[in-house]
């Protein structure tokens, strides 16, 4: 669609890892560090469930939240571990993000010890995770 002409905008282009997009957006309004997508999802969410790396790190440093969460609490770091993205997790662990939101009574480690999945379970548990 993008191809052919349909308009973008930052959470989209973020979700594609169009990082010269994004950095575009930023340059011509700064406020979108705070944008939301769909359902009030926060913009840093949309990289890091797709795993581009190189724009969760220019977002953070431009200023984006490690810690927004969407109306019904998913915090990128949430999203990290609902889509098995250890190594964002644990970047954005060691940038801040808060180990233990809670959605629907389940924590980030609740959610990687039911997906089976350790290695998240352990990075989690080394910032203080806790079901």
């Amino acid at each position: 669609m993008l191809e052919h002409g349909a308009e973008s905008d930052i959470c989209t282009a973020a979700m594609l890892g169009n990082f010269d997009s994004v950095q575009e957006y930023l340059e011509k309004d700064h406020h979108l560090i705070d944008a939301r997508g769909a359902h009030g999802i926060p913009l840093l969410y949309f990289p890091v469930i797709h795993a581009h790396q190189h724009i969760v790190d220019f977002l953070f440093h431009q200023g984006a939240d490690p810690n927004a969460a969407s109306p019904g609490g998913i915090t990128p770091l949430y999203a990290a571990v609902m889509f098995s993205q250890s190594q964002l997790a644990h970047w954005l662990l060691v940038h801040g993000a808060d180990p233990h939101p809670r959605v629907d009574g389940k924590t980030p480690l609740t959610i990687a010890l039911e997906k089976n999945h350790s290695q998240l379970a352990d990075i989690l548990r080394s910032f203080g995770g806790s079901e």
